[in-house]
């Protein structure tokens, strides 16, 4: 049965607030790395047994050291994953190739212009976890583009659709912020569910989309929240 959007929101507040001191967490490190965390300061007692002044005033203080260590650890860890498809038995290495020669061009079409990868990369060495979304779009493979013309025979066509299909992957591998993404988890480790929380205004809505969702341009620049969900179905 399919889970409502009610539902969706329910999930959305219960893990936000079961992970609320790890978004604490993520916060902290965050101003660490960028070095806008505040402290409380006060004016020293003049004399012995005085009270301190009330504080006077935060501003931040900072290291150099937490932007340092992710620095020299994003170096060692954002070299792309060496693809390889190995055959199961030797009469099957030419198929083999051919997968993995698929996998790597799914790798690489499926990105766009942003490097996923490095981006979850990036965001495991602050945070200690990375999130990416694969998702099937399979009306890249349609439309008139992929419609056969009057004076086109067999030979014409399938050549054609050969190269729409090499150059318009029907996968769409997106990054995906940690900061306020939370999963559900089975009772053996593995991810069930995963809702993930945004704001977005009403024209990044529309643009994203479309009219169905944001049928007016009225008030545009309005935030407003949005929830992804995703499960093992």
């Amino acid at each position: 049965m399919a889970i409502t959007a009610k539902e969706i929101a329910e999930l959305a507040k219960e893990r936000g607030e079961f992970y609320s001191l790890q978004h604490k967490e993520d916060d902290e490190a965050w101003q660490r790395i960028h070095q806008t965390h505040v402290i409380e300061t006060s004016e020293p007692p003049a004399r012995r047994g005085q009270k301190p002044k009330e504080q006077l005033k935060q501003f931040p203080v900072g290291s150099g050291m937490a932007a340092w260590v992710r620095r020299q650890r994003f170096s060692y860890l954002a070299t792309h994953p060496f693809l390889r498809v190995n055959a199961p038995a030797p009469e099957m290495q030419r198929k083999a190739n051919r997968v993995e020669l698929a996998l790597k061009h799914a790798w690489s079409g499926s990105q766009g212009f942003i490097d996923v990868w490095v981006r979850m990369v990036d965001d495991a060495i602050w945070s200690g976890r990375g999130w990416g979304s694969v998702l099937y779009v399979p009306s890249h493979w349609a439309g008139d583009d992929f419609e056969r013309l009057p004076d086109e025979d067999d030979d014409e066509f399938n050549q054609r659709l050969k190269l729409l299909k090499a150059g318009r992957l029907p996968l769409i591998w997106r990054h995906v912020p940690v900061r306020d993404t939370w999963p559900v988890l089975g009772p053996d480790g593995d991810l069930e569910q995963v809702v993930e929380m945004r704001q977005m205004t009403r024209a990044k809505i529309r643009t994203a989309y479309g009219p169905k969702l944001v049928p007016t341009t009225e008030n545009v620049s309005q935030p407003l929240q949005v929830l992804t969900f995703a499960d093992r179905q």
